[in-house]
C-alpha cells in the first residue's frame, strides 16, 4: 500500500508533500538522491501571500500533482537556466515548480497559469514540457 501524502498549510515545519516517480528523478535531478518533495514554511508563507485563492481551490491536489502530473517540463525563464528545476502541471491550468536546493526537493511555490490554452500549446510547440501522464492533449489547443 502507496503512502499518502498531504499536508498543513498552518505548519511551522518543513513538510514532504510527495515522493517525485523515479523516472522523472532520473531525468530531471539525477545527482539528487532524495526523491521527497518538500514544502518548508517560507514557501507556504509565499504561496499564501501570492496565490492564496489558489492554495484555497486547489492546494488538495498538490500531491497527485507530485506522483502523477499531466505535464512535465523546464521553465525558460533567465535566472532558472543553470539551476535543477522542474514545472509540473495539472489540467486545465495548475503548476508546480519545483527546484533543488542542497540536495533536497523543494516546492517554488503553486498557481493557476493564466492563459492556459495559449500557452499550454506554446510550451508543447516549443518541446519545453511534454505530455507525462496518460492524458488526451485537449483539442481546443490545436484548434
Amino acid at each position: 500500500m502507496s503512502k499518502s501524502y498531504g499536508f498543513n498549510v498552518k505548519s511551522k515545519q518543513t513538510q514532504v508533500v510527495g515522493v517525485l516517480p523515479p523516472d522523472l528523478m532520473k531525468e530531471y535531478f539525477p545527482s539528487c538522491s532524495d526523491s521527497n518533495v518538500y514544502l518548508t514554511p517560507r514557501r507556504i508563507r509565499h504561496i499564501k501571500k501570492k496565490h492564496a485563492k489558489d492554495l484555497l481551490c486547489f492546494g488538495k491536489h498538490i500531491p497527485d500533482m507530485i506522483v502523477r502530473p499531466d505535464y512535465v517540463g523546464r521553465s525558460d525563464e533567465e535566472n532558472l537556466k543553470n539551476k535543477e528545476h522542474i514545472e509540473l502541471y495539472l489540467l486545465p491550468n495548475l503548476i508546480l515548480p519545483i527546484h533543488q536546493i542542497n540536495g533536497r526537493l523543494i516546492i517554488a511555490s503553486f498557481y493557476h497559469l493564466d492563459n492556459h490554452e495559449y500557452r499550454l500549446k506554446e510550451r508543447l510547440d516549443d518541446n519545453r514540457i511534454s505530455t507525462y501522464s496518460d492524458v488526451e492533449i485537449p483539442s481546443l489547443l490545436y484548434a
